[in-house]
């Protein structure tokens, strides 16, 4: 937050704060937007991986959305068979809980992530 200040009359005066986006945050907002409005119509893998990727956006933002969004494109994955988003979807997790401090949670998220890709794709997983 920056603080200006100017005279208004004399020995008179006024304080106000503005506020700042940078560009990134800028640009992560209007990303986050366009998921959000994509998201509206989405369907089957598209949607997982727009619930996925808005859990990525949303990580350094707020954890708990992340999460939110994250946990659903897995159970979305598991309902329709998808096994490149079961796989994708708690090493999305295990990041997000790392980025954020808990780190028992993500590195349960990311062994699953390696246990269901060795089950999975094995000769992926090498």
């Amino acid at each position: 937050m920056l603080r200006f200040c100017y005279l208004l009359k004399k020995n008179e005066d006024c304080t106000f704060n503005v506020a700042f986006a940078s560009p990134s945050q800028l640009a992560q907002t209007q990303k986050i937007d366009s998921l959000h409005n994509l998201l509206k119509t989405a369907k089957d893998t598209n949607e997982i991986n727009i619930l996925r990727s808005l859990g990525q956006h949303l990580q350094s933002h707020d954890k708990e959305k992340s999460l939110k969004h994250l946990l659903e494109s897995v159970e979305k994955s598991k309902k329709i068979g998808f096994v490149k988003g079961e796989i994708k979807g708690p090493y999305s997790l295990g990041l997000t809980y790392g980025m954020t401090g808990s780190y028992p949670e993500s590195i349960d998220y990311l062994q699953l992530c390696l246990d269901l890709c060795q089950r999975m794709v094995p000769k992926n997983c090498q």
